[in-house]
């Protein structure tokens, strides 16, 4: 947790080490990785013992402890009422909030026992696909939790970030917030609110009720989580919306909500990080990068996207100064023709138990997955006297394999694109744009 927005940190890929598997794991941009918690934890729980060296040290490190707030559990919204509620000035320094309850279907009698996903067991309540809307009729504990959100809306006036419990993958297991506490922050905030990760049904009248008082935000992770059949009470469609200093966005569809039908009435002038997260549907393309790629520098394309008789986009018209590209190998893998300041190119999904049976016998299956994946190097490093600036490739599921101690090559090394890499003088690195292989080792020629 940071008291800045989070992009453009959050918004890239890293390798983390799960703390429950002890193995590594890839944190998507856009997503909030299942170890963030424990680090928020650690975190805490080392300023809370600096506090106890001294006076002065606890003064130094007091402002620290409250900067970012993160909340799972009701009893700890209340401790922190009966603690803190009344220290204005502490609760001024907090900029960061993220209210993460787990939702519970269950007529509770006290806050006690309200169910908790994280510590031993977090994933014992699972992500649903839809979102709940908040309850008209609440047992005894659910009143309580809503008066503790009206406490926790009048305490915080300076935040910059606030988070509802979003995950980034299209599904929901947080509680629904109360009618109009998102509309309650946003005033209390005035436009000091830079950064909004949401997780909403893509008809939240109060979402886009809200959008005249977020002119200042930067950042934007949407996630939209509805019911199959649900009804439209507004159709986001129909709704322009205007976010002129926008410039990180991450948005997450659900199977009946396509990204593209959203996203091509919005102005955003300002965009320059672009992640487009299509779970386990398939969505067009192309009408988005006509609104928003002029000024792209970073794309990021997680899922299957439609594409008029499979062509190669030519992104260096629809994306002209575009630098950075993520990409997922699957059967309808986007291929790019990138502009000439094109500088790196980020793969996903490579690895794949039956592709790696195949390569341990030196020869590939012919798949539609890896043949894409195949096409799209082809005119990266066949053209690359047009690319002078691309440099770099990143293959997360290779960097995933070195780092886990393993020195196979990537599942694509008997074909001819290692030497056409190498002849292009193109880099294979990890984090920080670290050489992870040398390919004057690996390619012989």
């Amino acid at each position: 947790m940071i008291s800045e927005p989070l992009a453009p940190e959050f918004l890239q890929t890293t390798i983390i080490q799960s703390q429950q598997y002890k193995h590594y794991i890839p944190h998507l941009p856009g997503q909030h990785n299942t170890e963030s918690h424990f680090h928020y934890i650690e975190h805490m729980m080392v300023l809370t013992k600096l506090r106890l060296v001294s006076k002065d040290m606890k003064e130094l490190v007091t402002p620290y402890l409250f900067i970012d707030l993160w909340f799972v559990h009701p009893v700890q919204i209340r401790r922190f009422l009966k603690y803190w509620g009344d220290e204005s000035d502490i609760c001024l320094l907090t900029k960061c909030l993220r209210v993460d309850l787990v939702s519970s279907s269950q007529d509770i009698t006290s806050l006690k026992h309200w169910p908790s996903g994280f510590g031993t067991v977090p994933y014992r309540y699972p992500y649903m696909r839809y979102y709940e809307s908040y309850p008209e009729r609440m047992c005894a504990a659910k009143q309580k939790l809503h008066q503790l959100y009206l406490c926790l809306c009048n305490l915080f006036s300076n935040l910059i970030c606030f988070d509802n419990g979003y995950s980034g993958i299209g599904e929901v297991r947080a509680s629904p917030l109360p009618t109009n506490f998102l509309q309650d922050i946003v005033e209390k905030t005035g436009q000091r609110l830079q950064t909004l990760h949401l997780t909403l049904p893509p008809n939240d009248e109060g979402f886009y009720n809200l959008i005249p008082a977020l002119s200042r935000l930067r950042e934007l992770c949407f996630s939209f989580a509805s019911r199959p059949n649900f009804g439209d009470a507004r159709q986001p469609s129909d709704t322009n919306i205007h976010l002129p200093c926008l410039q990180w966005l991450s948005m997450t569809g659900s199977r009946t909500m396509l990204l593209s039908r959203i996203l091509c009435k919005w102005q955003l002038p300002m965009l320059e990080h672009l992640i487009l997260n299509l779970s386990d549907h398939s969505d067009v393309l192309l009408p988005v990068l006509e609104v928003h790629g002029q000024k792209l520098y970073y794309l990021g394309l997680f899922g299957s996207f439609i594409i008029p008789n499979n062509d190669t986009i030519q992104i260096k018209t629809l994306c002209p100064i575009l630098a950075i590209c993520e990409i997922t190998a699957n059967k309808q893998t986007v291929i790019l023709e990138p502009p000439s300041c094109f500088q790196m190119l980020i793969i996903h999904g490579l690895e794949d138990g039956d592709l790696r049976k195949f390569s341990q016998y030196g020869r590939l299956p012919s798949t539609t997955k890896l043949a894409r994946f195949q096409t799209q190097l082809k005119v990266l490093y066949d053209g690359h006297r047009s690319y002078p600036n691309f440099r770099y490739i990143r293959d997360i599921d290779w960097e995933i394999q070195i780092r886990s101690g393993h020195v196979e090559l990537p599942i694509w090394r008997t074909l001819d694109d290692l030497r056409g890499v190498k002849k292009a003088k193109i880099q294979i690195v990890g984090q920080n744009y670290k050489p992870i292989v040398s390919l004057h080792a690996l390619v012989k020629d």
